[in-house]
């Protein structure tokens, strides 16, 4: 089945939205208790960070019902999430299910509970949302959506909320799961690294960059990343991203520059809003020359490009300044102990 909806933050109190809400009908009060799985060997159900995977399989309990689900999400060129295909059946018992898929081999990735005031008009369901831990929450969806185009009908549910008088954020493009995702592992990415890569050329040397898709920044960007609980070392966190972002294999690699440049960031950026510190160490990786790269392998579709390009022409397409610094300070390096 389609599903297609639109999420928002609530940003007045739970009483005062109920009571405009009210205007629409009587809610229909429901808890809900739901596990959201991950399987070491499906690296669809496995997160990339603090991204939540593409596709998910989640058991939900409500009002002593329990049903599976797999749901599998869709986006559009710039990256934004536009539907879900979700595919959903009831099971007899909760707890029994549960257990069935931990010997299975699936683990618990995120848990949520959620208290749902649900309310309906002909053509929407709107529910104010409770989750525990993160907070008051408005989703809205359409009946029936299985012919119609996703891009026009998130345009009309985001005018309907409008028309309801509420106090709420802009769309949140990310699902409650990567929201507890988010805050239930605030350190998993507090260090980060960025791979430069380079390869001769003639005399010279080019650089690898990379362009983010436009709704993660549009900007270009060396390979980055950050480590993974399965990484044993910096340099492991380094040759695994190299691959997921490049296709790059430790066999193309000819030398290995670990101290490049270091630095801080204390705020985020796309937003510029204040987070904890996150270390960057930045290293720098001379491949063969016929190194075969690709972002097309790339599960987390975070680029949309990827070029060779000279010293000179990185620094002007380079966006952020300790990205253009770290590259100064490899091609110094470079030129001081030409490399074999």
């Amino acid at each position: 089945m389609k599903e297609i909806e639109v999420l928002v933050e609530l940003l007045e109190d739970k009483q005062s939205a109920l009571k405009k809400l009210s205007k629409i009908g009587k809610a229909k009060l429901n808890q809900t208790h739901d596990i959201y799985y991950s399987h070491e060997h499906n690296h669809k159900l496995k997160p990339k960070g603090f991204s939540f995977p593409k596709e998910c399989f989640r058991i939900r309990l409500k009002s002593k019902k329990a049903f599976l689900a797999y749901k599998v999400d869709n986006f559009d060129e710039k990256g934004t999430w536009i539907y879900s295909d979700e595919y959903e059946t009831e099971v007899k018992d909760f707890n029994t299910t549960n257990k069935i898929i931990e010997l299975l081999g699936f683990t618990k990735l995120i848990e949520l509970e959620n208290k749902k005031y649900t309310f309906e008009t002909k053509e929407y369901e709107i529910v104010l949302e409770e989750v525990k831990e993160l907070g008051l929450f408005l989703e809205t969806e359409l009946k029936n959506p299985e012919n119609l185009d996703p891009k026009k009908v998130k345009i009309q549910i985001n005018e309907f909320i409008k028309s309801l008088g509420l106090k709420t954020s802009k769309e949140i493009n990310a699902g409650k799961p990567e929201l507890m995702l988010k805050k239930k592992e605030p350190n998993m990415r507090t260090t980060q690294l960025e791979c430069i890569v380079f390869r001769r050329k003639n005399d010279s040397y080019e650089f690898l960059i990379l362009k983010r898709i436009p709704n993660k920044g549009g900007f270009w960007q060396p390979v980055c990343g950050g480590m993974e609980k399965e990484d044993k070392s910096l340099l492991d966190a380094a040759f695994r991203e190299l691959e997921e972002e490049a296709n790059i294999q430790k066999k193309d690699i000819l030398n290995v520059l670990e101290d490049v440049h270091y630095f801080e960031i204390n705020k985020h950026y796309l937003t510029g809003k204040p987070i904890s510190t996150i270390k960057e160490y930045v290293l720098g990786f001379e491949v063969k020359p016929d190194t075969k790269v690709t972002i097309g392998k790339n599960i987390s579709a975070e680029h949309d490009e990827i070029k060779w390009v000279t010293f000179k022409e990185a620094l002007k397409l380079l966006k952020w300044k300790d990205n253009k610094k770290g590259f100064r300070k490899l091609n110094a390096l470079i030129a001081a102990t030409p490399l074999k």
